[in-house]
Order: C-alpha cells, then sequence, then structure tokens
C-alpha cells in the first residue's frame, strides 16, 4: 500500500477493498474469494501485490465476487474502502458498478 505522499495505485484500491471485506466477513472467506478474481495476486494477509489485466475490469470483478456474498452491502463497502484514495487521486478510473461514488448521496 501507499505511504505518506506517495499517490495511492490499483493495488491500493483493490486492497483496501478486500481489506475491508476481511473485516466484515472474517478474513478467510474474503481471501478466499478475491484469489478468485483471474488475474489477481495477494498475499496471505489480503495485500495485492500484482495484477494482469485491465486494473477497472478487476475491481469490478473483485467488488462482483463479494456482491454474490453480500449483495449491495458489498458496493456500499467497497466505496467507504476506497473513498480515501481516490480523494488522493481523483484520476483513477473506477468501474461502473462504483460510480456511485461520485454522486451527490456520496459528497462528491
Amino acid at each position: 500500500m501507499s505511504y505518506g505522499d506517495v499517490r495511492p495505485d490499483y493495488e491500493d484500491l483493490m486492497t483496501a477493498i478486500i481489506k475491508m471485506q476481511m473485516r466484515v466477513i472474517g478474513e478467510g472467506i474474503a481471501i478466499h474469494l478475491a484469489k478468485s478474481v483471474e488475474g489477481l495476486e495477494i498475499t496471505h494477509d489480503g495485500v495485492v501485490v500484482s495484477y494482469i489485466g485491465d486494473p477497472v475490469k478487476i475491481l469490478e470483478e473483485l467488488v462482483k465476487i463479494y456482491k454474490k456474498v453480500e449483495k449491495n452491502v458489498a458496493i456500499t463497502l467497497a466505496i467507504h474502502a476506497i473513498r480515501p484514495l481516490l480523494e488522493k487521486n481523483p484520476e483513477l478510473r473506477i468501474p461502473e458498478i462504483l460510480s456511485v461514488y461520485k454522486t451527490p448521496l456520496y459528497g462528491k
């Protein structure tokens, strides 16, 4: 993850979502589900170390895999997890499934 003044990147967004899910549905389930996302490599403690492919599509797949378990709650949790990172780097693209982040309801 990024520290200090380093700008967040896609690994940070993905890690934030996984870490949020670890707190909500438990470490084992959250990591197991994240590891099922094609192109995503994570550590045993939920940190994304690399990805292969379009990061926006991988973010979308990550949220969708959690949505299967938590329905729309997964979207809300993902938005809350990535909000601070997007505020530091609003140029990062996010999938349509998270586009509600940019609506007035969420302060954007």
